[in-house]
């Protein structure tokens, strides 16, 4: 099989399970809206995308490093799976332990647990499903992904219209999800075996100096995709906020067809990096706006170009920040040439 056709079969099984997934989850929207006034709803969408600023932090998105090494064919892969697991669980002590420290402020006294057992489980559950990613099972990746949104709508069903758990039955779906799926890839290919409890230092300072650097880029396209949430909460309240959040959902769908083709392509970039080196990430990122934006912007008319608005500012800012997380991902790259990672 040619680097094509891979690329076309994992493209193929991204799709199946990302796209599949996030089509049913945006088709529980009417569900939701039956279940949960708007202002539940904007306050669990709140949680819920606070949990995502912190998985990052809390993880030092080292989900991102244990795929690039573990499907580093000169990486010692049980290293890379303790490597990750050893900080996601140094990370999720301190959060618990900030949170005791912090349980008398009155959003954390109503919310810290829910929020914190979010990120933990979804922290877990990115670092197994990268890995098994890496290893080049695909079908597995697909699969796991309609098996936790499976769950998912089956314990919103549960805890919305049976228990009518409210908000905290919204977030506790997917965590539950996520520890159930977590524990499905741990069973499915035993990732017991690729624990070691002896540190490699080396090996965990190269991680961390390839994913420390995506930390601000996370942190940058979650101000420019969720921080507008926060101001129609704080500026309009609770119930514009879950109107808002609902209808967001329409949009965001068309924006995954990006993020399969470069979820597939990353695998491919990694298996014939020497092929795709001089070519970079610029053509595929472009390529990725213009599938991600173009239905979007066929079919919404353009307004009428105000100078004196703030269209032209907010747009020449967006395209510095592309440029500056474009910069960022090359000095990442160079600095991951450099890196040698040795076998255990």
């Amino acid at each position: 099989m040619n680097r094509y056709q891979t690329l076309a079969a994992n493209t193929a099984l991204m799709s199946i399970g990302t796209f599949g997934s996030k089509l049913l989850v945006f088709l529980m929207v009417r569900f939701y809206t039956g279940y949960l006034t708007p202002a539940e709803y904007g306050t669990a969408d709140l949680i819920t995308q606070t949990a995502n600023l912190l998985i990052p932090l809390v993880s030092l998105d080292i989900t991102d490093g244990v795929f690039r090494f573990a499907a580093d064919r000169n990486s010692g892969r049980a290293d890379v799976f303790s490597v990750g697991f050893r900080i996601i669980t140094i990370g999720s002590l301190l959060m618990l332990a900030t949170l005791a420290l912090a349980k008398d402020v009155p959003t954390v006294h109503s919310y810290g647990l829910l929020l914190a057992t979010f990120v933990i489980a979804s922290c877990y559950h990115a670092l197994c499903a990268h890995f098994v990613r890496a290893k080049g099972n695909t079908a597995l990746f697909a699969v796991q992904g309609l098996f936790n949104t499976a769950l998912f709508i089956g314990l919103n069903i549960l805890f919305l219209s049976v228990f009518n758990w409210g908000i905290r039955g919204y977030v506790l779906s997917t965590t539950v999800a996520n520890v159930i799926t977590t524990v499905f890839l741990v069973w499915k290919e035993r990732l017991w075996r690729y624990l070691r409890f002896e540190r490699k230092r080396d090996l965990q300072r190269s991680m961390l100096r390839y994913c420390i650097p995506l930390i601000p880029a996370a942190i940058f396209w979650w101000i420019m995709g969720v921080s507008d949430r926060y101001m129609v909460n704080w500026f309009l309240g609770s119930d514009a906020n879950g109107i808002y959040a609902v209808a967001y959902k329409i949009p965001t769908i068309l924006t995954i067809l990006a993020a399969v083709f470069m979820d597939a392509w990353q695998l491919s970039a990694i298996a014939e990096r020497p092929a795709l080196k001089k070519l970079g990430a610029a053509p595929f990122a472009l390529l990725g706006i213009a599938i991600a934006n173009g239905p979007a912007g066929l079919s919404t008319p353009l307004p009428p170009l105000d100078l004196a608005s703030f269209q032209i500012p907010a747009f020449l800012l967006g395209v510095v920040i592309l440029l500056g997380l474009e910069l960022l991902k090359k000095a990442m790259q160079h600095g991951a040439q450099r890196t040698s990672v040795v076998k255990p």
